[in-house]
């Protein structure tokens, strides 16, 4: 009689044990109490993995459970995060506005990362844009930020966005450095980001025939991060502390980019010296900022050649929250 008693004690126990478990996980949950965030990275992109690999090492110091998803482009980032198998993507700023067109409202910006210029580069035989008319241009694929600054560059140059759009092919990075390595009577330009295209000059002899313009047109790279509203609503501390952190992480490295960068060049798969980086960084112009400078150039370049349609992205009204990024 005594044990079953005790049993009973224990089973009711246990059971109001669970209950509250289960309880307290629905509240912390609902209060934003979640600590666990899904980051998206890219390792195999020099451009701005330093500040990435940065900010999760300090989000995880902060005692915040930072898990992270390698991604191939932010493209593919936009469709785990809808699935809400990552919380944050970074990439292009062109991939956010996409995905505030065909989502409104479901997207928001965290901050900027950086932006650096793109190089259209040809063998010495193109002299200038009349001669790309006459070749193929390869990049690493369609309607990325490479793409549509080919068209800023068509559309600058013969007032026609898709002038160059048959000229147009895709394939890896890895097989673009082969190709042009090996050479190839069909494709002569190709445009793509960095530390490739810097490659592309240093070690295969290719020429600048034209570039972005941060000041006048579209930046050429334009990284931003992201998440989804629905878990910036639930999580707005563990958001806030991955801005804060971000910001940080970006003051820090343009005083000096020292301590970072060495810490990076031992995560990284692309195995660049830290002065390799730099002379890369220097000769792209690349800036590394948190604020939204520039990204509105994407934003109406996109709409005035037909790419996105209906209402243009709100990129204020689309940040988490403004104050947290402003200079």
């Amino acid at each position: 009689m005594v044990m079953k008693t005790i049993q009973n004690v224990l089973a009711f126990l246990l059971g109001t044990l669970l209950v509250f478990l289960i309880w307290a996980s629905i509240t912390a949950n609902a209060e934003g109490k979640n600590n666990t965030i899904k980051i998206a990275i890219m390792p195999t992109f020099g451009a701005h993995q330093h500040i990435g690999y940065e900010v999760i090492d300090r989000m995880k110091a902060q005692g915040i459970n930072v898990e992270t998803v390698i991604i191939k482009s932010s493209t593919q980032g936009n469709g785990l995060l809808m699935n809400k198998q990552i919380d944050v993507n970074v990439g292009a700023i062109t991939s956010f506005i996409l995905l505030d067109n065909k989502k409104p409202g479901e997207g928001k910006l965290l901050s900027a990362v950086s932006h650096y210029k793109f190089f259209l580069l040809c063998t010495p035989d193109i002299k200038n844009m009349q001669d790309v008319l006459t070749t193929n241009i390869v990049t690493s694929g369609r309607n990325t930020t490479e793409h549509h600054t080919i068209r800023w560059l068509a559309k600058k140059h013969f007032n026609d966005a898709y002038a160059l759009e048959k000229n147009f092919i895709t394939m890896s990075r890895p097989q673009i450095y082969q190709i042009m390595k090996a050479g190839s009577k069909d494709i002569k330009c190709v445009m793509t980001g960095a530390p490739l295209q810097n490659q592309l000059q240093d070690e295969l002899g290719l020429k600048v025939i034209e570039q972005s313009d941060v000041d006048n047109g579209i930046a050429g790279s334009y990284n931003v991060y992201w998440t989804r509203t629905d878990f910036a609503k639930a999580n707005p501390k563990i958001i806030e502390a991955f801005v804060k952190t971000t910001v940080g992480v970006i003051d820090e490295y343009n005083q000096d980019p020292t301590k970072i960068l060495n810490s990076f060049i031992t995560k990284d798969k692309l195995k660049f010296t830290k002065s390799y980086l730099l002379k890369s960084y220097k000769k792209n112009k690349s800036v590394f900022h948190y604020d939204l400078r520039g990204a509105e150039y994407f934003n109406d370049f996109l709409h005035e050649i037909g790419y996105i349609k209906g209402d243009k992205t709100d990129l204020n009204q689309a940040t988490f929250d403004l104050n947290l990024i402003q200079k």
